[in-house]
C-alpha cells in the first residue's frame, strides 16, 4: 500500500505539471484534473519539449562567429533620442564623425556627396566633397572644393596629398561619412583635429 501511494503521488505531480504547461497555451479546452491526463498525453507533450529543446540547440550551434559579433555590436548600438522630426523645444547636439587629420585647417560649408566622380560635377564652388575615396580623375574638384572628407584612405592616400598641395582642410578615413552625412547638410570640417561635425 504505501508503494502504490507512493507511485501515485508522483504521478501527481507530473500531472500537475504538465497541467500548468499545457492548459495555459491552448493545447485543451479547459482546465482538466491531473489525475486525467493519460499517459501518452504526458509522453506527447515530452517529446515536444525535447523537439524544441534540439531546434533551439541546432540553432545555437549553427551561429558563425560573424553572428556572434554582430550581436554583440547591437547590444552597444546606442538608439536615437527620437524617431521621424525632433520635438520642438529640444536641442539637438550637431553629429561628430571622425577618421585621420590628412590636411589641417578648419572649414564650414554645404556638405555634397558624390557616390562616383560624375556624380561630384554637382559639386559647386566652396562646397565640402564627400565621397568613399578620391583617385586621380578627381583632382580637378579639389580646385573648387572647400575641404574634402573620405570613408577610406590614409595619409598618403590620394585625397590627403591633394588636399595639402591644394591647401584645403581634409579628413580621411571616417568609414561612415557618405551614409551619415545628408546631402546638403552644413558640416563643419577639422582638418587638423580630424573631425567632421554635422549641424544639419
Amino acid at each position: 500500500m504505501p508503494r502504490e501511494r507512493s507511485v501515485s503521488g508522483r504521478c501527481s505531480v507530473v500531472g500537475r505539471t504538465a497541467e500548468r504547461a499545457l492548459v495555459p497555451r491552448d493545447l485543451f479546452e479547459e482546465t482538466v484534473d491531473a489525475a486525467e491526463l493519460a499517459h501518452d498525453v504526458l509522453v506527447q507533450w515530452l517529446d515536444r519539449k525535447r523537439l524544441l529543446l534540439g531546434r533551439q540547440q541546432a540553432v545555437t550551434d549553427a551561429e558563425t562567429p560573424g553572428d556572434i559579433a554582430s550581436q554583440v555590436a547591437w547590444r552597444s548600438a546606442v538608439p536615437p533620442s527620437s524617431l521621424g522630426a525632433v520635438p520642438e523645444g529640444i536641442d539637438v547636439e550637431p553629429e561628430q564623425l571622425t577618421g585621420l587629420a590628412a590636411s589641417g585647417g578648419q572649414y564650414r560649408g554645404v556638405a555634397r556627396v558624390a557616390s562616383s566622380v560624375e556624380d561630384a560635377q554637382r559639386l559647386e564652388q566652396g562646397e565640402v566633397l564627400i565621397c568613399v575615396a578620391s583617385s586621380p580623375e578627381w583632382t580637378p574638384l579639389f580646385a573648387i572644393a572647400g575641404a574634402v572628407v573620405t570613408d577610406t584612405g590614409g595619409m598618403l592616400t590620394h585625397c590627403a596629398i591633394v588636399a595639402r598641395e591644394y591647401g584645403i582642410p581634409a579628413v580621411v578615413g571616417t568609414r561612415f561619412a557618405t551614409r551619415d552625412i545628408v546631402d546638403g547638410a552644413i558640416v563643419t570640417v577639422d582638418g587638423s583635429a580630424g573631425t567632421v561635425t554635422v549641424e544639419g
